[in-house]
């Protein structure tokens, strides 16, 4: 659905070339770490997905899910080094940025299968 895809491919490339964000540790935001930081927006996204497309099968929701813990392990793989770190203003920014990117391509694959009648 969307791990598979360009779309996800090039926003993983998106966040490695900004990698440096995560590089510098500064005052943190909140008590959060990244890592339950990330997981909590995943999950809002995909709450957000299930609720603006009501139509969707258990199937799909069920899909959305599982390829929404494929984006979460994949930012914890990538982020491995800072994830129970609490994050800065910049850093919770960027991974909200991330993370509504993430959810307009659950959002463009669910459009091309089930368009809007």
């Amino acid at each position: 659905m969307v791990t598979n895809g360009e779309g996800y491919i090039q926003l993983i490339q998106y966040l490695t070339e900004n990698l440096s964000v995560f590089e510098h540790p500064g005052p943190a935001c909140m008590n959060d770490t990244i890592g339950e930081y990330t997981t909590d927006k995943v999950a809002e996204s995909v709450m957000a997905v299930c609720q603006q497309h009501p139509q969707l099968s258990s199937e799909a929701r069920f899909k959305v899910i599982r390829e929404s813990d494929s984006v979460v392990n994949d930012l914890q793989e990538v982020l491995s080094s800072v994830w129970n770190s609490a994050p800065t203003k910049e850093q919770s920014e960027f991974l909200d940025e991330f993370i509504s990117l993430i959810k307009n391509l659950f959002d463009s694959a669910i459009y091309a299968v089930d368009p809007i009648k």
